[in-house]
């Protein structure tokens, strides 16, 4: 009975959880990479997302993955998948509505886009999730704008390098684009692994609403006027090619 308006949430022991959706949960719909590579696949392979009880017939270790695990499989050897996807210790299942969807892109040497399931996932405790509070005491959570950023500005997408330091070091500007054209242009010196740029997604434990929503770059970095509510696609650029409209939203 599971469709298109129903998501499954997966839970860990630590309080690790991420939301699949139904494609994900029956159809294995997820990125698969090439492991040599990091870069997607040119073609689609089949994936299924299994609970695993065990490994090359032994139990799993109960300490280091949990009785229960989710893993995503594919008869591909060379093919992997991102790592949020595998949950350890994984203690709960729940199913419910499905969340509206969005998507981020990103632009730079290579392209991606992420869904929402993808964006939270990052964001969850112990990935790559940090927090904010700003100065009216209100928590904002998401993912640094440099872990992006490390997505696109070269050809390594994931892993320890996938953050080009010595680019960031000669020079770029980054683009963070509202859904309506407007934005803000960030100096790639200025964000290189910095905690104090985040593209946030949620306010307190909620998701962010139509005024801020779907993410909205916020942190201590920001110069007035740099929080720009809305974010639908963060461009990395050579400085002074195709600069966006300036003016971000408080």
């Amino acid at each position: 009975g599971l469709d298109s308006t129903q998501s499954v949430s997966v839970q860990a022991r630590d309080g690790y959880a991420i939301t699949l959706t139904s494609a994900q949960a029956l159809a294995g719909d997820f990125t698969a990479y090439d492991a040599s590579t990091g870069l997607p696949l040119a073609t689609r392979v089949p994936l299924t997302a299994v609970l695993a009880y065990a490994c090359d017939g032994a139990p799993l270790d109960a300490e280091k993955e949990g009785a229960l695990r989710l893993v995503i499989v594919c008869p591909r050897r060379d093919a992997v998948t991102d790592g949020h996807w595998w949950v350890k210790w994984v203690t709960k299942l729940a199913l419910g509505p499905a969340s509206q969807p969005w998507t981020l892109d990103l632009a730079g040497a290579r392209e991606e886009r992420l869904d929402r399931s993808t964006f939270e996932s990052c964001a969850s405790p112990g990935c790559h999730g940090a927090r904010w509070r700003d100065e009216e005491g209100r928590e904002w959570s998401g993912v640094p704008l440099w872990l992006l950023v490390g997505r696109v500005d070269d050809g390594v997408p994931h892993g320890a390098r996938a953050f080009a330091d010595s680019l960031a070091g000669r020079g770029y500007a980054v683009d963070v684009i509202a859904r309506d054209g407007r934005g803000a242009v960030i100096a790639s010196r200025r964000l290189a692994r910095s905690p104090d740029f985040l593209v946030a997604h949620r306010l307190g434990e909620q998701p962010l609403g139509d005024a801020d929503g779907p993410l909205r770059l916020v942190g201590a970095g920001l110069a007035p006027g740099e929080s720009v509510a809305g974010v639908g696609k963060i461009v990395v650029r050579r400085e002074g090619e195709g600069e966006t409209r300036a003016g971000g939203s408080r």
